[in-house]
């Protein structure tokens, strides 16, 4: 009943715009408390190995957001720092292998447990909360930053204006560029070429199959029937509108198997899933994430059925592509203002 309550509330305009800035504040307040209390102590460092830092550290043992809202995060911190003169490191745990991916850019973002300084005289602990519209400001006096808890919203969309999207783009690029390993696997994918193809992303969560914890939006079997043949109209009729040929992507293999009985193309091989339930399907989202970018424009499909997810959004910002929205309702395809 508790995490019913919590997907209504965080699906309720008022509360996004004027109370859960507020709640997540009190809420972080509370943990960093708890965890300056319990894991820090009053001994000084002689020599912290990192000064002048802002770690963001991905704690084991809370629950997390899917891979593009960390991606979203990371950008976000990496600028917070920037602008106070700080450097940004990442300390990542084992269910989230990114450096087998992704690789320091311009920037070395890789952190390690033990730079972390433990003392009170050193560290403060702050919280992300990407809903409030301001840059945090960070002190000089301060040796190290730690940040634990966050919530997966942008700051800069918040802070930045109508360049909110050339900041992430350029935040990203500084952190990031692909592994080898990375480009080997998307080099399997050479019938897909750069700008090549049109790709359309559906993001069904539990509509269909039991994917996420958290959410409450099974359909019944009627319904989902009829969702599936809307899906699959929608399909066709992108099809007959461009010349590309369409790539799918979507969260529900049912809906991808059934799709590809209709001849429409996905990417084939790894687990389909998400990443705060299942790491098996790491891989596969990593290259969703990197297909999608690679395409000439990106086309969500949207419903109130289903969920109108940011993954696509934020793979166009970083790949540089436009990003459309055709709506199962009313069947408009329009161009979203990213």
């Amino acid at each position: 009943m508790f995490e019913y309550i919590k997907q209504l509330l965080r699906s309720n305009v008022f509360y996004q715009q004027h109370i859960q800035s507020w709640v997540n504040d009190s809420r972080y307040y509370i943990r960093n408390r708890r965890m300056f209390r319990t894991l820090y102590h009053d001994t000084p460092s002689e020599n912290p190995s990192a000064r002048d830092t802002l770690f963001f550290i991905l704690d084991p043992k809370q629950r997390h957001p899917g891979f593009a809202d960390r991606l979203k995060v990371f950008c976000c911190i990496d600028y917070i720092a920037e602008q106070n003169g700080y450097n940004f490191k990442l300390v990542l745990d084992d269910d989230f292998p990114l450096e087998k991916y992704l690789q320091p850019n311009e920037t070395d973002w890789r952190g390690r447990y033990e730079m972390l300084s433990h003392s009170r005289k050193d560290v403060r602990l702050i919280a992300y909360n990407g809903g409030k519209a301001e840059i945090p400001t960070l002190s000089k006096d301060i040796c190290q930053y730690h940040i634990y808890n966050y919530i997966g919203l942008d700051v800069l969309r918040r802070t930045q204006g109508e360049r909110w999207r050339e900041t992430w783009n350029k935040q990203f690029h500084h952190l990031f560029r692909p592994t080898d390993y990375l480009n080997t696997l998307l080099s399997q994918y050479a019938e897909y070429p750069l700008k090549g193809y049109v790709a359309v992303h559906i993001r069904f969560v539990n509509a269909l199959d039991q994917i996420e914890e958290g959410f409450y939006n099974k359909l019944e079997v009627t319904e989902q029937k009829q969702l599936i043949n809307k899906c699959l109209d929608a399909l066709h009729s992108l099809q007959e509108s461009n010349q590309q040929p369409l790539l799918l992507f979507s969260d529900s293999e049912r809906f991808l198997q059934i799709a590809a009985e209709h001849r429409f193309q996905r990417i084939k091989g790894g687990k389909v899933g998400h990443i705060s339930y299942c790491s098996e399907a790491f891989e596969k989202t990593v290259l969703d994430f990197f297909m999608l970018s690679r395409a000439s424009r990106i086309v969500r499909i949207n419903s109130p059925l289903i969920y109108g997810s940011t993954f696509p959004i934020y793979a166009s910002f970083m790949g540089e592509c436009p990003i459309f929205e055709y709506s199962l309702e009313d069947m408009t395809f329009t161009k979203l203002p990213f």
